[in-house]
């Protein structure tokens, strides 16, 4: 619906060409040797998302890690601190809005500016980009195989966001991985 939608369509043509995180848009893409930018927590990420605290939903998200593997790409971890302030977001009640993200409905209720909530709050945003982890090329990537590049994967992402939580003011909180 996001993507049929006029508002959506007009955003797309100022921000770049964002598409769907499905798996015929990632084999195309691979296909064609394209580079891309993946924000692999989805609506999940987005409802677990906290001002006070870090959260990236990545646990369940090893779909983008088997593709890399069968093309051999090459995944650069990323963490933008500041992001998580710029709306509030309603905490708890997980299964329920795991739920309805399950049906396609984003369970996400922020509030952004207090006088437009759908605005968000300034906030200085510090995107920090670690080593990219090379995969080899596997056809048919066991499951194994995939839980070993993932872990890997999230090990480079915590550990980028350790390295430079100090210098955002954020030397005492620990990256949540749901």
């Amino acid at each position: 619906a996001l993507y049929n939608s006029p508002f959506f369509r007009l955003l797309t043509k100022c921000t770049g060409n964002p598409q769907p995180a499905d798996k015929n848009t990632f084999l195309k893409l691979m296909q064609e040797e394209k580079p891309m930018a993946v924000i692999p927590g989805g609506f999940e990420e987005a409802t677990v998302t906290s001002e006070i605290k870090h959260r990236l939903y990545l646990k369940k998200r090893k779909g983008f890690v088997k593709y890399a593997l069968q093309n051999g790409y090459t995944l650069v971890p990323s963490y933008c601190f500041g992001e998580s302030r710029t709306y509030s977001n309603l905490q708890g009640f997980w299964k329920f809005r795991m739920w309805l993200n399950g049906l396609g409905l984003p369970a996400i209720v922020p509030f952004g500016r207090w006088w437009f909530p759908l605005l968000p709050r300034n906030s200085d945003m510090h995107i920090v980009v670690g080593k990219g982890l090379q995969l080899p090329t596997l056809a048919t990537p066991s499951k194994e195989e995939v839980d070993k590049w993932h872990g890997m994967y999230v090990e480079e992402v915590t550990a980028l966001f350790d390295r430079h939580k100090a210098n955002y003011g954020c030397d005492k909180d620990v990256l949540e991985i749901w």
